[in-house]
């Protein structure tokens, strides 16, 4: 190759856009042809072709995420398996994100070291975490666990998470009593909980004081617990 053919190829990778997470269709690790967030000093993740997303590693810790992981809804939707938010890992979701969720899997957040969710749609662009199912089954995924370890500033707002409960305990699972102002659950929509086997909208785990959840409904009538 002559010096001048280098040089416009080196030219021409030097203006290619740079993306760390997977941008564009049939990227490396994703089976459904969309992009993958990757981890890296703070991620992010970009729609592929068709319009969904992974999360490879889907462990959110300060050691694959040092910035955290951020998820918006320029991926459209998110084909997730378990994750888990831990070990100073912060995760954040932005409005009008939708993730579904596999059989049998969950949000675990602080079930080692310290982990941190921002999970904040909007009233006009609310989140959505629900199955994989289609069509969509009662109990199809677990729901968000909150461990000990759940960072203070935890947040869970205008988010509707829908067929949740498979594991028979509930759509959002508190483990132990947390200290006043770790988690924050206002406006949810927790909807076809899989009740018929014992789930529950909100479980405190060791039976302790129940936790406030502000503007909430279950199946449409207002949340007390």
């Amino acid at each position: 190759m002559s010096t001048s053919s280098i040089r416009i190829l080196t030219l021409a990778l030097m203006a290619a856009p740079l993306c760390s997470l997977g941008c564009g269709s049939g990227t490396s690790g994703s089976p459904t042809g969309g992009a993958v967030a990757h981890g890296g000093s703070g991620g992010s993740a970009a729609a592929g072709s068709t319009g969904s997303c992974k999360i490879d590693p889907a462990t959110i810790d300060s050691a694959n995420y040092p910035q955290g992981l951020t998820l918006t809804k320029t991926c459209g939707t998110y084909l997730v398996d378990d994750i888990y938010v831990q070990d100073g890992g912060v995760l954040t979701i932005g409005p009008g994100v939708t993730l579904k969720f596999s059989d049998n899997t969950t949000i675990f957040v602080g079930q080692s070291g310290t982990g941190k969710v921002l999970i904040n749609g909007t009233a006009q662009s609310p989140i959505t975490l629900t199955t994989q199912y289609n069509p969509p089954l009662a109990g199809g995924w677990y729901g968000v666990d909150f461990f000990p370890g759940t960072a203070s500033g935890s947040q869970v707002t205008y988010t509707a998470i829908d067929y949740a409960g498979g594991n028979w305990d509930g759509a959002i699972v508190v483990e132990n009593a947390l200290p006043a102002g770790t988690l924050t659950l206002d406006h949810l929509t927790i909807d076809n909980n899989d009740i018929a086997d014992g789930a529950v909208p909100i479980l405190m785990s060791d039976g302790s004081t129940t936790i406030a959840c502000t503007s909430c409904t279950a199946d449409g009538k207002p949340l007390t617990h």
